[in-house]
């Protein structure tokens, strides 16, 4: 507004033109997406000047083409869901909100926000559209640590995110989840750190005949397997592809992956030479 000019026209029919300055101009609602008023005051005088303020976030699908670096975005995007990377079911670490572009079906993960069994998103609810500034973060390239160099968000700065509307469109287009019906598929998903960090946040297409596999009763996990006969036979790249326990309570409210994958009252197979057969296809989105 101080960059504009106001025009002053007398009753005698002179004129003249003075630069507006902030003192000027008085601005009362809150800094929120659409149209609002300023105003100006000169003298006796108050001029109502409308304006729009347009949503000037960067789309999931555009910050996926973004460095990782210091520069600062407003991400813009729906919540779908959280998810707890690493630690274990009863103590749960490095979580992250599932963040869905807005317009299309790819997924990114929003860090630096605080999450817990309690607090699943942080304050804020399955299908809000958000703003949030972001700086673009590529993890841990420890191979002894699950995401391994994927590219993710992290929060930034101590802004609060901005809850543009609620109650979206949370589904996803299952056409563009990548088929997974064999183990050699499941291998050249996961076939090594790079190739895993590419696919962080990709919606597979898990095939009927996929092996669910509790291989102990007091382990964190579900092991996943076409072919494997054992934990060491089940391996890619030397890790297990497992379902973790600790994210049922965060995305199936406290339902079980093996009920939910074959129905109530199932019993863990911890043997995988005759484990739990999915007979049914299941889409799973693989975070890290």
């Amino acid at each position: 507004m101080t960059k504009l000019l106001l025009g002053i026209h007398y009753s005698d029919g002179s004129e003249k033109t003075i630069a507006i300055t902030e003192n000027m101009v008085s601005f009362d609602e809150e800094w929120t997406m659409g149209q609002h008023s300023a105003f100006v005051h000169y003298l006796s005088e108050q001029i109502e000047v409308p304006f729009v303020v347009e949503n000037q976030g960067v789309s999931v699908t555009d910050i996926k083409t973004k460095p990782a670096g210091d520069a600062v975005y407003d991400l813009h995007g729906i919540v779908l869901s959280s998810v707890f990377i690493s630690g274990t079911a009863s103590s749960p670490s490095n979580g992250e909100i599932l963040i869905r572009d807005v317009n299309t079906s790819e997924v990114i993960g929003l860090k630096g926000i605080y999450i817990s069994f309690t607090n699943k998103l942080g304050d804020l609810n399955v299908g809000d559209e958000i703003l949030v500034k972001v700086k673009v973060i590529i993890t841990t390239t420890s191979a002894t640590v699950s995401e391994n160099g994927k590219k993710a968000v992290e929060k930034y700065g101590e802004d609060e995110i901005i809850v543009l509307s609620q109650n979206n469109d949370t589904m996803l287009d299952l056409s563009t989840a990548t088929l997974i019906a064999s183990q050699e598929q499941f291998v050249e998903f996961l076939k090594d750190a790079p190739t895993r960090a590419q696919n962080a946040y990709t919606l597979a297409k898990l095939c009927a005949g996929a092996k669910i596999i509790n291989y102990a009763l007091d382990d964190p996990s579900s092991y996943i397997t076409f072919t494997g006969t054992n934990v060491s036979s089940s391996q890619i790249d030397g890790i297990c592809p497992f379902l973790h326990r600790m994210n049922e309570t965060m995305t199936l409210n406290g339902n079980t992956y093996l009920n939910l994958l074959f129905g109530e009252g199932t019993s863990p197979n911890t043997n995988f030479n005759n484990g739990n057969v999915l007979s049914r296809d299941v889409y799973l989105m693989y975070v890290g």
